[in-house]
C-alpha cells in the first residue's frame, strides 16, 4: 500500500476489516459446499470431491466477487479524498480475498488432512485412515 504512495488512515483500516468479512464468507461458503458434500457421500478421493465443491461454487465466487469489484470500481473513479482510498484499498482486496478463498483455504485444508478425506460423522472431523474401532468392554470379575 506504501509503494503506490498511501497513507494508512481510519479508512483504509475499513476497508481492509470489510474485506476480511468478505474473504470469510467467501471461504465458508466455499467449505460449507466441501462439508455438504461429503455428508451426501459423493463418491470419490478428498481431493476430487474438493474440486467439485469448488467447481459448484465457483461461479457464485465470482459472479459476487466480479459485481463488487464493478460497483467498487466506479466509487473510484468518482469518489474523491477517503472514498478513493477506501475503493483502491477494496479493489485490491476483493482480487487477493477472492484467490486466497478459491485456492489457498482449499488447498490448506487438502494439505491439512494429508489428503484423505475426512469422516464427517458425529459433529467431529476425522480422517478416515486414522479412525480406529471401539475398544471392547473388559469383562467385569465378580
Amino acid at each position: 500500500y506504501f509503494l503506490v504512495g498511501r497513507e494508512l488512515n481510519s479508512t483504509t483500516v475499513a476497508a481492509v476489516l470489510t474485506i476480511i468479512g468478505f474473504s470469510i464468507n467467501d471461504t465458508i461458503v466455499i467449505f460449507d459446499r466441501i462439508r455438504e458434500d461429503l455428508k451426501l457421500g459423493v463418491r470419490g478421493t478428498f481431493r476430487e470431491v474438493m474440486n467439485q465443491a469448488l467447481n459448484q461454487t465457483l461461479s457464485r465466487t465470482l459472479i459476487t466477487s466480479g459485481t463488487v469489484f464493478l460497483a467498487t470500481l466506479s466509487l473510484y473513479i468518482f469518489g474523491g479524498g477517503p472514498v478513493n482510498d477506501f475503493a483502491f484499498t477494496f479493489l485490491i482486496g476483493i482480487l487477493t480475498g477472492t484467490y486466497s478463498s478459491i485456492y489457498i483455504a482449499s488447498a490448506l485444508v487438502l494439505w491439512w488432512h494429508k489428503g484423505q478425506r475426512p469422516n464427517i460423522g458425529s459433529g467431529a472431523l476425522t480422517v478416515e485412515s486414522e479412525a480406529k474401532p471401539a475398544a471392547k468392554p473388559a469383562a467385569a470379575k465378580a
